[in-house]
Protein backbone atom coordinates (compact mmCIF):
# COMPACT_ATOMS: atom_id res chain seq x y z
CA UNK A 1 0.00 0.00 0.00
CA UNK A 2 1.44 3.49 -1.23
CA UNK A 3 0.39 6.83 -0.51
CA UNK A 4 1.53 10.54 -1.20
CA UNK A 5 4.62 11.81 1.27
CA UNK A 6 2.93 14.61 3.38
CA UNK A 7 5.22 16.87 4.87
CA UNK A 8 4.48 16.32 8.87
CA UNK A 9 5.82 12.65 8.16
CA UNK A 10 9.31 12.57 9.32
CA UNK A 11 7.96 14.65 12.54
CA UNK A 12 5.55 12.38 13.05
CA UNK A 13 7.68 9.06 13.30
CA UNK A 14 10.21 10.79 15.50
CA UNK A 15 7.09 12.64 18.14
CA UNK A 16 4.27 9.98 17.97
CA UNK A 17 4.41 7.88 20.95
CA UNK A 18 2.69 4.67 19.57
CA UNK A 19 5.81 4.93 16.78
CA UNK A 20 8.27 2.09 18.26
CA UNK A 21 11.65 4.06 16.72
CA UNK A 22 14.09 1.16 17.10
CA UNK A 23 12.38 -2.22 17.29
CA UNK A 24 14.74 -4.41 16.81
CA UNK A 25 16.33 -3.32 20.55
CA UNK A 26 13.40 -4.40 22.30
CA UNK A 27 14.05 -7.98 20.57
CA UNK A 28 13.76 -10.86 23.46
CA UNK A 29 12.23 -7.71 25.79
CA UNK A 30 8.75 -7.29 24.10
CA UNK A 31 6.91 -7.88 27.71
CA UNK A 32 9.39 -5.40 29.41
CA UNK A 33 8.55 -2.88 26.66
CA UNK A 34 4.73 -3.20 27.59
CA UNK A 35 5.03 -4.06 30.92
CA UNK A 36 3.28 -7.09 31.48
CA UNK A 37 3.18 -10.95 31.11
CA UNK A 38 0.37 -10.61 28.57
CA UNK A 39 0.77 -12.16 25.21
CA UNK A 40 1.89 -10.28 22.21
CA UNK A 41 -0.05 -10.41 19.09
CA UNK A 42 1.05 -8.91 15.51
CA UNK A 43 -0.38 -7.92 12.23
CA UNK A 44 2.09 -7.86 9.45
CA UNK A 45 0.71 -5.07 7.01
CA UNK A 46 -0.94 -2.84 9.77
CA UNK A 47 -2.42 -0.24 6.99
CA UNK A 48 -4.24 2.90 7.72
CA UNK A 49 -4.87 1.25 11.60
CA UNK A 50 -8.60 0.52 11.50
CA UNK A 51 -7.31 -3.62 12.32
CA UNK A 52 -5.00 -2.99 15.09
CA UNK A 53 -7.34 -0.28 16.57
CA UNK A 54 -9.94 -2.32 17.27
CA UNK A 55 -8.89 -5.33 17.97
CA UNK A 56 -6.16 -3.43 20.78
CA UNK A 57 -9.63 -2.02 21.86
CA UNK A 58 -11.62 -5.01 22.23
CA UNK A 59 -8.84 -7.06 24.04
CA UNK A 60 -7.01 -4.62 26.82
CA UNK A 61 -5.62 -7.82 28.09
CA UNK A 62 -3.45 -8.75 24.91
CA UNK A 63 -0.29 -6.54 23.45
CA UNK A 64 -0.19 -5.72 20.00
CA UNK A 65 2.49 -4.82 17.57
CA UNK A 66 1.49 -3.43 13.46
CA UNK A 67 4.42 -3.77 11.56
CA UNK A 68 4.21 -1.53 8.44
CA UNK A 69 6.79 -0.76 6.14
CA UNK A 70 5.68 2.82 4.73
CA UNK A 71 6.05 5.44 6.43
CA UNK A 72 3.09 7.69 5.53
CA UNK A 73 0.58 4.91 6.10
CA UNK A 74 2.44 4.43 9.72
CA UNK A 75 1.56 7.70 10.62
CA UNK A 76 -1.96 7.22 9.32
CA UNK A 77 -2.47 4.40 11.50
CA UNK A 78 -0.49 6.00 14.92
CA UNK A 79 -3.26 8.83 14.37
CA UNK A 80 -5.98 6.26 14.36
CA UNK A 81 -4.41 4.77 17.43
CA UNK A 82 -4.28 8.33 19.04
CA UNK A 83 -8.34 9.04 18.64
CA UNK A 84 -8.93 6.11 21.38
CA UNK A 85 -5.22 6.04 23.34
CA UNK A 86 -5.32 2.25 23.60
CA UNK A 87 -2.43 1.08 26.05
CA UNK A 88 -1.72 -2.72 24.84
CA UNK A 89 -0.60 -1.51 21.26
CA UNK A 90 2.35 -0.39 19.25
CA UNK A 91 3.47 0.27 15.85
CA UNK A 92 7.13 -0.37 13.69
CA UNK A 93 8.66 0.27 10.23
CA UNK A 94 9.38 -3.16 9.42
CA UNK A 95 8.76 -5.41 6.51
CA UNK A 96 7.77 -9.45 6.39
CA UNK A 97 10.94 -10.63 5.78
CA UNK A 98 13.00 -9.04 8.96
CA UNK A 99 10.55 -10.41 11.82
CA UNK A 100 13.75 -12.37 13.32
CA UNK A 101 15.47 -9.09 13.38
CA UNK A 102 12.57 -8.14 16.43
CA UNK A 103 11.40 -11.35 17.94
CA UNK A 104 13.33 -14.19 19.26
CA UNK A 105 12.45 -17.60 19.29
CA UNK A 106 8.39 -17.89 20.58
CA UNK A 107 8.03 -14.78 21.64
CA UNK A 108 4.48 -14.13 19.48
CA UNK A 109 1.31 -15.99 20.20
CA UNK A 110 -0.48 -15.03 16.86
CA UNK A 111 0.33 -13.58 13.44
CA UNK A 112 -2.70 -11.71 11.67
CA UNK A 113 -1.93 -10.98 7.81
CA UNK A 114 -4.86 -8.81 6.20
CA UNK A 115 -5.00 -8.70 2.60
CA UNK A 116 -1.57 -9.06 1.75
CA UNK A 117 -0.81 -8.31 -1.47
CA UNK A 118 -0.92 -11.53 -3.76
CA UNK A 119 1.54 -10.73 -5.97
CA UNK A 120 -0.51 -12.74 -8.65
CA UNK A 121 2.27 -13.38 -11.42
CA UNK A 122 3.90 -16.64 -10.55
CA UNK A 123 7.52 -15.54 -10.99
CA UNK A 124 6.84 -13.29 -7.77
CA UNK A 125 5.58 -15.71 -5.56
CA UNK A 126 8.20 -16.16 -3.27
CA UNK A 127 6.99 -12.34 -2.43
CA UNK A 128 3.95 -13.40 -0.93
CA UNK A 129 3.50 -13.38 2.79
CA UNK A 130 2.10 -17.00 2.39
CA UNK A 131 5.03 -18.23 1.04
CA UNK A 132 6.83 -20.82 2.79
CA UNK A 133 9.97 -18.37 3.13
CA UNK A 134 8.28 -16.28 5.57
CA UNK A 135 6.32 -18.61 6.78
CA UNK A 136 9.68 -20.56 8.20
CA UNK A 137 10.17 -17.16 9.76
CA UNK A 138 7.01 -17.23 11.62
CA UNK A 139 7.52 -20.62 12.54
CA UNK A 140 10.53 -19.46 15.08
CA UNK A 141 9.02 -16.32 16.09
CA UNK A 142 6.05 -18.71 16.85
CA UNK A 143 5.11 -20.08 20.44
CA UNK A 144 3.72 -23.71 20.52
CA UNK A 145 0.48 -23.53 19.39
CA UNK A 146 1.11 -20.39 18.51
CA UNK A 147 -1.12 -19.33 15.14
CA UNK A 148 -1.63 -17.14 11.79
CA UNK A 149 -4.78 -15.64 10.63
CA UNK A 150 -5.30 -15.27 6.60
CA UNK A 151 -7.54 -13.16 4.78
CA UNK A 152 -7.87 -12.40 1.37
CA UNK A 153 -10.21 -11.56 -1.55
CA UNK A 154 -8.08 -13.60 -4.26
CA UNK A 155 -9.08 -17.23 -4.96
CA UNK A 156 -5.57 -18.15 -5.91
CA UNK A 157 -3.98 -16.57 -3.22
CA UNK A 158 -6.07 -18.16 -0.86
CA UNK A 159 -5.50 -21.50 -2.81
CA UNK A 160 -1.77 -21.10 -2.98
CA UNK A 161 -1.97 -19.99 0.76
CA UNK A 162 -3.56 -23.34 1.83
CA UNK A 163 -0.98 -25.31 0.05
CA UNK A 164 2.07 -23.31 1.65
CA UNK A 165 0.94 -23.75 4.99
CA UNK A 166 0.32 -27.49 4.72
CA UNK A 167 3.70 -27.89 3.45
CA UNK A 168 5.26 -26.43 6.35
CA UNK A 169 3.65 -28.64 9.02
CA UNK A 170 0.69 -25.59 10.25
CA UNK A 171 -2.56 -27.39 11.32
CA UNK A 172 -5.72 -25.65 9.84
CA UNK A 173 -8.37 -24.61 12.81
CA UNK A 174 -10.59 -23.09 10.76
CA UNK A 175 -11.49 -21.85 7.42
CA UNK A 176 -14.26 -20.34 5.16
CA UNK A 177 -14.33 -19.25 1.68
CA UNK A 178 -17.37 -17.08 2.60
CA UNK A 179 -16.43 -15.00 5.82
CA UNK A 180 -19.04 -12.29 5.77
CA UNK A 181 -21.83 -15.58 5.72
CA UNK A 182 -20.70 -17.05 8.51
CA UNK A 183 -21.76 -16.76 12.06
CA UNK A 184 -18.07 -15.18 13.74
CA UNK A 185 -19.08 -12.24 11.25
CA UNK A 186 -22.82 -12.39 11.73
CA UNK A 187 -21.97 -11.88 15.21
CA UNK A 188 -19.94 -8.64 14.93
CA UNK A 189 -16.97 -10.46 16.34
CA UNK A 190 -15.09 -10.42 12.99
CA UNK A 191 -13.05 -7.32 13.06
CA UNK A 192 -13.06 -6.03 9.22
CA UNK A 193 -9.99 -4.22 7.83
CA UNK A 194 -10.41 -1.12 5.24
CA UNK A 195 -10.05 -3.26 2.00
CA UNK A 196 -12.60 -5.79 3.60
CA UNK A 197 -15.12 -3.99 4.03
CA UNK A 198 -14.58 -2.59 0.34
CA UNK A 199 -14.39 -5.66 -1.51
CA UNK A 200 -17.07 -6.77 0.60
CA UNK A 201 -19.36 -3.79 -0.57
CA UNK A 202 -18.91 -4.75 -4.03
CA UNK A 203 -19.72 -7.97 -3.61
CA UNK A 204 -16.50 -10.19 -3.05
CA UNK A 205 -16.15 -13.20 -1.11
CA UNK A 206 -13.89 -12.84 1.46
CA UNK A 207 -11.46 -15.74 2.51
CA UNK A 208 -10.11 -16.65 5.79
CA UNK A 209 -8.16 -19.30 7.39
CA UNK A 210 -6.62 -19.49 10.76
CA UNK A 211 -3.69 -22.14 11.17
CA UNK A 212 -1.50 -23.10 13.95
CA UNK A 213 2.10 -24.21 14.72
CA UNK A 214 2.10 -28.05 16.42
Amino acid sequence: MRSRKKPYTQKELENNPYIIKTPDEHKGNWLRYFGNDNKIKIEIGTGKGGFITEIANRNANTNFLGLEKEKEIIVMAARSLAKTKPKNVGLALAKGEGLSDFFSQGEVAHIYLNFSDPWPKSRYAKRRLTHRNFLCTYKQILAHGGGISFKTDQAPFFDFSLKEFEAEGFVVVSQTRDLHNTPYHLSGENITTEYETKFAAQGQPIYMVEVKKC
